[in-house]
């Protein structure tokens, strides 16, 4: 296999480099035509600072900020690292951050289209793309309520499926939307026994699978007709950790479904009542055609549950792959007769937050973050360890993470033959610490895979890992 960085300039911009660092996420990928479409996200962990009242380190602080995403595109058999072309710029007015997910369908009057759904920021509506020719893209209905922006989209049975997530705060609910022409309008499905977002879907076995976040842990659902509402529970109570919280990403390989989870921003939990918890490294569980489930990558629970639909295991590698600073098993793909792991590291949103303390500080900053930093530990709940002695070793683990492994900053890459044993391909974000997560992967056959980073200081990449020669012919 052969690593190429197809980004001569991260974040694609090669005018306008303040404009290029604000592309920091891949958030999107998907193959159109004879191109590979990337939507970004938009100035991403810049934003969470302000959520979180605390001020973003210089490092990820772009000179003008615009909250305007981009769509780029590259064609699949290209070498010459030139010809990146921006197919689209939301309007500022729209506030679009990013372009989550991406879709191709085909409606009922035969039309095949990209479409691509768009995350919002603020109270304003909702929005969605569709384009037909990669270049000119409409303006649709997104079938969603004010205030929500989509999460996932997802083709099955020839109807695409929509959900979403509320653009400001963490909600119960589920929303799930279905049409058979976007243009024509959607539908709201029939989730009524589904609590927690739907933060992932995905067509498998037959069945819409679909993974919520729940206080408790996640779940996954399915349904072979989402519209009959006859939805069966696969996994629920995080898969006997509470802190198995958000469904980060879902893949089918050798005929088994991968769920790969953590907690959101590894601190900031969907309960409303403890909305803070300790961080751990990812799990990844895996789903039978049967609906068994196992571990595994998966330690001794911190916050035990009973799960109602199976019996947690230990997995073979502890939570985050032995790296407690792999918060995220983020992005999950089959490829070539493997399934690829990409991880988010925190260890390096941690090592530029605490250096720039040092070399930037401000009276203000230290003011925000005692504010902050009281609030988080009158609220963060400890009683989801044992004693104050697990609590103690957890903080020890916590330090030795992040000091004494330096030379493993940037996102981990790790593949696997049978599903259960991975071998690593790199710890340190393909060389570059400042890449903190593999974000997206996608594979438009089995010769090439493309891989984008989330880099939120000097802008998103994308690496191609393919075979000596592709199937048209290109070396």
């Amino acid at each position: 296999m052969k690593f190429e960085k197809i980004t001569k300039v991260p974040g694609f911009d090669q005018a306008d480099p303040d404009n290029a660092r604000q592309n920091n996420y891949a958030w999107s990928m998907l193959g159109f035509g004879d191109y590979v479409y990337v939507g970004t996200g938009r100035n991403v962990p810049y934003n969470a600072y302000g959520n979180f009242g605390l001020i973003a380190p210089k490092a990820y602080t772009p000179d003008n900020p615009v909250m305007a995403a981009e769509i780029w595109r590259y064609p699949k058999c290209d070498s010459d690292h030139k010809r990146w072309e921006r197919v689209f710029r939301a309007p500022e007015e729209w506030s679009v951050m990013g372009f989550r997910s991406m879709e191709i369908f085909t409606d009922d009057e035969g039309e095949t289209a990209l479409y691509c759904g768009c995350y919002a920021r603020g109270n304003g509506p909702s929005y969605m793309l569709k384009s037909t020719d990669g270049v000119s893209w409409t303006h649709i209905l997104a079938g969603i309520e004010p205030e929500y922006s989509t999460r996932s989209v997802k083709a099955h049975k020839g109807k695409l499926y929509t959900s979403a997530l509320h653009q400001v705060t963490t909600e119960l609910e589920s929303f799930l939307y279905v049409t058979e022409n976007p243009e024509k309008g959607w539908t709201r499905v029939n989730t009524d026994a589904i609590i927690g977002e739907i933060f992932n879907m995905i067509s498998f076995n037959g069945s819409l699978y679909i993974a919520t976040m729940p206080i408790g842990g996640f779940e996954l659902w399915r349904c072979e007709d989402p519209e009959s509402g006859n939805w069966k529970r696969v996994i629920d109570k995080g898969a006997g950790d509470e802190l198995n919280e958000c469904p980060l990403s879902l893949e089918v390989f050798d005929n088994h479904l991968y769920v790969g989870v953590g907690i959101s921003c590894s601190l900031y939990s969907t309960d409303p009542v403890n909305r803070w918890v300790i961080s751990k490294g990812f799990d990844l569980v895996r789903v039978s055609k049967a609906d068994k489930w196992e571990i595994i990558i998966g330690q001794k629970p911190i916050s035990p549950t009973k799960p109602t639909t199976g019996t947690r295991n230990l997995g073979k590698y502890p939570s985050g792959l032995g790296n407690m600073a792999n918060a995220y098993c983020w992005e999950l793909r089959s490829f070539d007769g493997r399934l690829y792991l990409g991880s988010w590291d925190t260890g390096t949103v941690y090592k530029t937050f605490f250096s720039d303390l040092v070399l930037h500080p401000s009276i203000e900053k230290y003011k925000k973050l005692a504010d902050f930093l009281r609030v988080f530990f009158k609220s963060i709940n400890t009683n989801i360890v044992e004693d104050d002695y697990h609590m103690t070793r957890w903080f020890k683990a916590w330090f030795r993470t992040f000091f004494k492994y330096p030379k493993s900053l940037g996102f981990d890459f790790a593949s696997s033959k049978d599903g259960k044993t991975f071998e690593m391909i790199s710890i340190d974000g393909f060389g570059n610490g400042e890449n903190m997560g593999i974000r997206k992967m996608y594979t438009p056959d089995d010769h090439t895979l493309y891989i984008g980073t989330a880099c939120a200081s000097q802008g998103c990449e994308v690496w191609t890992m393919k075979e000596n020669k592709c199937s048209h012919g290109c070396r």
